[in-house]
């Protein structure tokens, strides 16, 4: 490990020895992060030879102090999971939820699984060594140690919430084989529930064997607390997708000409770049934050936009909306942010609980057709509320769950809406200003469409669902 200045002159150096290693980084990778002066690296090792006569690969984790270039804390002996070892660890991630610090493989045998770890001890001391809660977000088929996994991991990320894992995978039922059409997948473990219960898989893609496609591994860009991009290559084009800070796709999936790479995306000046080399040439890409992409070569000037339009996304920050035009019933203030809820002080001072209020929303992107003012729904503590809701006359209502700049705001038409298990369901909520404007249809039709007890759109009295 070598300290350079950034003009690129030699400071100081630290070096790991001995260390159960007889191949350095071999069949995974090295990722690192910094917190608090301290670097943490985790990386993979082939390990001197075991009881069995073999030469054992797993991964192996060590901690520098930056400023004095010491090798702190390092752990590659051969133990368990409980200590945050991954027996033939393939890929290795690590990163930092503030002092929080967060691991996760993609083991083929203890566990064979796509782990995911929090370390007890906190970021920024010497030491992070120790035991720590792990969670198995992605359970892999097959037998222990066999290295054919069907699974790559791609990406750790932090949302305001959650933890999120991206990769690919084979069908992990009974109809499991390592050689079989892997699919994109999202995990989403809640940080408050660091459990497999509290974790939730989302597939974002369900290509099939006639479907003759075959999906990279994915990056994930962080755009926001809750805003993320997921980027993965299938069919010869770049896909991507908005995902909220649970998993939730909050767009279409679009495509765009070019290709990834190692070269992890990043979010730079209200743009998603990367490049990949042609003919040793370097050719960058870009994404604009309304969805549509690019790429350039060094040599060409020509570029390709996105195929499609994004129909919701999420934007780094706020944009300011003109208020000439609102109705005199909206009412204007400051929204506030406290402990994860939002909050609405009018401009008389008067914090919004326990009621409905048409508000302005100076987070809508006009341009893309978000609305200035929206109603909302505040709890007895002043909270905004989102997702389902009971109100008091009876009905039920949805109000936008996703941080694409109109979360919390009342839905209304036909919504498809996620159920506990992500499965989407559509739903027909009141367009009407009569009164109930937002309820939720139940036992009636609706512009030819059947809506059961539930309010879900059936077709021979099943819910339809995608």
């Amino acid at each position: 490990m070598v300290r350079y200045t950034k003009d690129w002159v030699k400071e100081n150096s630290a070096s790991l020895h001995g260390a159960n290693t007889v191949v350095p980084f071999d069949a995974g990778s090295l990722r690192m992060v910094e917190y608090g002066g301290m670097l943490y690296v985790r990386t993979s090792h082939k390990m001197y030879k075991s009881s069995d006569g073999l030469n054992h690969q797993a991964n192996l984790t060590f901690s520098v102090d930056i400023d004095s270039m010491e090798v702190t804390d390092e752990y590659s002996i051969v133990m368990n999971i409980d200590y945050g070892y991954v027996s033939h660890s393939f890929n290795q991630f690590i990163t930092t939820d503030g002092s929080t610090l967060l691991a996760a493989d993609h083991g083929d045998a203890y566990p064979r699984a796509v782990v995911l770890i929090k370390y007890d001890k906190k970021a920024g001391n010497e030491k992070f060594t120790g035991s720590n809660k792990n969670v198995n977000v992605l359970s892999i088929g097959g037998s222990i140690g066999a290295n054919d996994t069907g699974v790559s991991l791609g990406a750790l990320a932090v949302s305001d919430t959650s933890y999120l894992v991206a990769g690919n995978t084979v069908a992990q039922d009974s109809s499991y084989s390592a050689i079989g059409v892997r699919n994109i997948f999202v995990t989403s473990t809640d940080k408050n529930n660091f459990s497999a219960s509290g974790t939730t898989f989302h597939q974002i893609t369900n290509y099939s064997q006639s479907d003759n496609a075959s999906v990279s591994n994915p990056h994930l860009v962080k755009l926001a607390d809750d805003s993320f991009l997921l980027l993965y290559m299938a069919k010869n084009k770049v896909n991507y997708v908005y995902l909220d800070g649970v998993g939730n796709t909050t767009s279409e999936i679009m495509t765009m000409d070019g290709k990834l790479s190692d070269c992890a995306p990043i979010l730079v000046d209200g743009k998603v770049v990367w490049y990949y080399t042609s003919n040793s040439a370097p050719t960058f890409c870009e994404i604009n934050l309304d969805g549509s992409g690019s790429s350039s070569g060094s040599s060409s000037s020509g570029s390709s936009g996105g195929s499609s339009k994004v129909k919701s996304y999420n934007a780094p920050a706020p944009k300011p909306t003109t208020t000439s035009e609102l109705p005199g019933y909206v009412v204007k203030g400051n929204w506030q942010q406290k402990d994860g809820n939002w909050n609405f002080v009018d401009e008389s001072n008067t914090v919004y609980k326990g009621r409905w209020a048409a508000v302005q929303n100076p987070y809508a992107n006009t341009a893309a057709g978000q609305p200035s003012f929206d109603w909302f729904s505040f709890d007895s503590n002043g909270n905004m509320r989102t997702g389902w809701f009971l109100d008091t006359d009876g009905n039920y209502y949805y109000l936008n769950p996703s941080s694409d700049g109109t979360k919390g705001s009342m839905m209304t038409g036909w919504v498809w809406i996620p159920d506990n298990n992500g499965v989407l369901k559509c739903y027909y909520l009141n367009p009407n200003s009569d009164g109930t404007r937002g309820k939720l249809y139940v036992n009636t039709v609706v512009d030819g469409y059947t809506v059961n007890a539930n309010g879900e759109w059936t077709v021979n009295g099943v819910p339809q669902t995608k």
